[in-house]
């Protein structure tokens, strides 16, 4: 067992490790899915189809700001797991203190930054007219729950690098007990439309946060967490940076990236970003296993590369790959045999569905493409090499996705537009898969082997 009695990875067969490592996160993944689809189903079906374009619309923003913090959050939690491998305690809870010092002297400046931005920012995604309001409402009042946002995934990051991916499934199960019923009280009852789904959000993260920091300080004393910790040491920062910066930078380049690709989108109208978004939701559901074996995929290679036990490192990369491949097949199958009628839950308008299952006609079929490389990636974050998925990602989407999402929307039919995605997929599979079958990410090994 690690230091903390939770699950130790340096032990065992890898496959099955990587199994009960990722099932517990899986299930997380989807009850905050769940929530995030409940809010699409609930202003869908009860406020129209031009708020449900102003939900999907406003969310785009949100992410580019907060992708920066949450993977710093992430860098924490590599370096976390590393120390739990090597068994250093004293190293976690510097890390711990650290990350959550950062997180609240941060939060009030951006949760600022974004209301100030707000409504420049949906003008230059081209956001429909119909639309426009309802966006800027609810983004407004999401922004008011980036502290709880940040809070709740940092606490979660720290359990995971701890080898603890079930207590985060708790936090979540809060969040969504608490998002369904004030969507259904809000906006179904209420009539409060997209600012009801936005405050319910709001609410359900700030009690998640909440019981997510009760939970540790009750089940991990010896890490005394606080609610306003601001204890900071110098060298836990500057290990959070090394390795978060450049997955913060690339998330918050890559969600850049995804609002821009959306203003190419909005200029087809309410109904195209209906269908959209909608089967957004459900490409996001194929990815969360493919996140969570993943995510296993970079606690499993960060705990035995600090434990020194390089040959597992490797056996747990090809284990996870075999993971991910298979389940890349079977989600393609299932999105394609049922896409149609899912599609239709959230909006029964036939130009919505038929745009929304043009989506998943595009890029399910090249989805396994997009699997070997986020898990090459994972793996390649897990012992501290993190520029090149960096490289990978910005290529991925700015050199490639961006200026084929122009040109097709410029010379296709506008369904076509959907293809940047599996070609972007490729160049960046090329990328990462050229670099780790060339061995050098393993440099590291070397070096630990020396020490």
């Amino acid at each position: 067992m690690t230091l903390t009695g939770r699950l130790d990875l340096t032990e065992g067969r890898p496959a099955g490790l990587l199994v009960r490592f990722a099932l517990p996160m899986l299930l997380g993944n989807l009850l905050q899915q769940l929530y995030n689809v409940v809010d699409s189903l609930v202003v869908g079906n009860f406020v129209g189809t031009q708020a449900l374009a102003a939900v999907n619309i406003g969310n785009y923003p949100v992410n580019v700001l907060l992708a920066l913090f949450i993977g710093m959050g992430t860098g924490a939690s590599i370096r976390i797991s590393q120390c739990c491998g090597a068994g250093d305690e004293a190293g976690v809870r510097r890390l711990v203190d650290s990350a959550m010092s950062l997180i609240l002297l941060l939060s009030l400046p951006l949760t600022l930054l974004g209301l100030a931005v707000a409504r420049p920012v949906l003008s230059l995604m081209n956001t429909p007219a119909d639309s426009f309001e309802a966006a800027r409402q609810y983004l407004s009042i999401f922004l008011l729950g980036t502290l709880g946002l940040l809070g709740y995934n940092l606490n979660a990051g720290i359990l995971r690098g701890m080898g603890d991916s079930r207590s985060p499934v708790l936090f979540l199960a809060v969040a969504t007990v608490v998002n369904i019923a004030l969507d259904l009280l809000f906006v179904a009852g209420l009539g409060w439309g997209v600012s009801g789904a936005a405050a319910a959000t709001v609410i359900a993260v700030y009690a998640s946060w909440a019981f997510s920091l009760l939970y540790i300080r009750r089940h991990y004393p010896q890490f005394a967490m606080r609610f306003y910790p601001l204890r900071i040491d110098g060298r836990a920062v500057r290990d959070i940076l090394r390795l978060g910066l450049p997955i913060g930078i690339n998330d918050a380049l890559f969600s850049l990236g995804h609002l821009i690709l959306s203003s190419i989108v909005n200029t087809h109208g309410s109904a195209f970003v209906a269908g959209y978004s909608a089967a957004g939701k459900l490409d996001t559901l194929s990815f969360m296993p493919l996140s969570s074996f993943a995510a296993a995929a970079t606690a499993f290679t960060g705990q035995n590369f600090g434990a020194r036990r390089f040959d597992r490192v490797r056996s747990g990369a090809r284990s996870a790959l075999l993971l991910v491949v298979g389940w890349s097949f079977l989600a393609c199958g299932v999105l394609l045999l049922c896409g149609r009628w899912a599609i239709g839950l959230f909006d029964r308008t036939p130009e919505v569905i038929d745009v929304g299952y043009a989506y998943l006609l595009c890029l399910e079929p090249f989805y396994v493409l997009y699997s070997i490389m986020y898990l090459l990636n994972a793996v390649m974050n897990g012992v501290g090499c993190v520029r090149v998925p960096m490289i990978a990602n910005m290529v991925l989407f700015w050199v490639v996705r961006l200026p084929a999402a122009y040109l097709l929307n410029a010379l296709a039919p506008a369904n076509a537009l959907f293809f940047c995605y599996p070609i972007s997929w490729a160049a960046g599979l090329a990328i990462s898969g050229l670099y780790f079958l060339s061995g050098r990410w393993r440099r590291g090994f070397a070096k630990e082997e020396t020490a």
